[in-house]
């Protein structure tokens, strides 16, 4: 197989990135990876907290390359990437090794805080851990404006629309990939 072409939807929690990324995967006949779900999620905010942030990215970037290359597709949407490991970190694209690079295309979905807990609640997720929406929004919406990368805000739009403007900032619009 050829190489495979991995794009990361990015975004901070409630923002619709699941959403977004599994519609955008199945329109484009790609494969949808979610490289920090279960458990590596914990793994990475608790290493994290301890501020273990080599391993943290050593554990990040073992996540990704194992989730892309059992996808085994010319085309991968990945539901996070590299984004997020800087923002969780608040580390820098200079903080990276050689072996994350090329990143992939990216685009950020981001919402208001207040769209943001309604969709958590509509989740059935505790009000208690809300208290970081706060600083999320503002750190995705502050990652994207320093790398330039795409910002779209779901506030109010549907995962479907969305998906259409992530396909089409992206050059991914009415070009399906064949599978395997």
């Amino acid at each position: 197989m050829g190489e495979t072409r991995v794009v990361a939807v990015e975004g901070h929690d409630g923002a619709g990135k699941s959403s977004v990324a599994r519609i955008l995967a199945d329109r484009l006949n790609a494969r949808y990876v979610r490289p920090f779900g279960p458990p590596v999620g914990a793994q990475l905010s608790a290493l994290r907290d301890v501020g273990a942030f080599d391993e943290m990215l050593t554990v990040a970037r073992r996540a990704i390359h194992d989730a892309v290359s059992t996808a085994a597709a010319p085309l991968v949407v990945s539901d996070r990437h590299w984004v997020t490991v800087l923002t969780m970190a608040a580390l820098r694209v200079g903080d990276l090794t050689s072996d994350w690079f090329p990143l992939p295309d990216t685009v950020v979905l981001w919402t208001d805080v207040q769209t943001t807990r309604r969709r958590h609640l509509q989740r059935g997720e505790s009000p208690s851990a809300l208290d970081r929406d706060v600083r999320y929004c503002a750190a995705f919406r502050r990652v994207s404006r320093e790398l330039g990368l795409p910002l779209l805000d779901t506030t109010h739009r549907t995962p479907a629309e969305t998906a259409d403007e992530v396909a089409a900032v992206l050059g991914l619009a009415h070009r399906p990939y064949a599978l395997p």
